[in-house]
C-alpha cells in the first residue's frame, strides 16, 4: 500500500471518528443542571419516599431563609440597628455643622484672622 492510499484511509478513519463524535450527546446536553432537574423530577414523581424527604429538605431550607425575614418583623430593633442609627445621626450633625462653616459670613473673615496670625 502506498504512502498516499495510507493518507486517505486515515483521512476517512478520523472523518469516521469525528462524525461518530458529532452524532453522539454531549456532556453539555446529558449532564447539565436542567437535565439533573428533570432526573430529579422523574425521581421523584416515581417514588413517594424520595418526594417526601425532598419535601422535608425544600421546607427546612425555606424556613432557614426566612427566618431572618419573619425575626426583623415579629422584633424590635436590636443593639446593632440603633448604633447605626446613632451614626448615622452623628454623619448628618458633622455635615450641617460642616456646611454651616463654611457657607457662614463669618467663615472668611475667620479665615483671615487666623491666615494673618499663623
Amino acid at each position: 500500500m502506498s504512502g498516499q492510499a495510507q493518507l486517505e484511509s486515515m483521512k476517512i478513519a478520523k472523518d469516521q471518528a469525528l462524525n461518530a463524535w458529532r452524532n453522539q450527546p454531549h456532556d453539555a446536553l446529558t449532564y447539565g443542571i436542567l437535565s439533573r432537574v428533570q432526573a430529579l423530577h422523574a425521581y421523584t414523581s416515581e417514588n413517594t419516599i424520595a418526594l417526601v424527604a425532598w419535601l422535608v429538605f425544600l421546607t427546612l431550607v425555606l424556613f432557614l431563609e426566612l427566618m431572618v425575614v419573619f425575626s426583623k418583623l415579629v422584633f424590635a430593633e436590636t443593639v446593632d440597628d440603633e448604633l447605626d442609627v446613632i451614626r448615622e445621626q452623628i454623619s448628618q450633625r458633622k455635615a450641617r455643622e460642616y456646611q454651616e462653616a463654611v457657607t457662614s459670613p463669618l467663615a472668611s473673615p475667620q479665615n483671615l484672622v487666623q491666615a494673618s496670625y499663623s
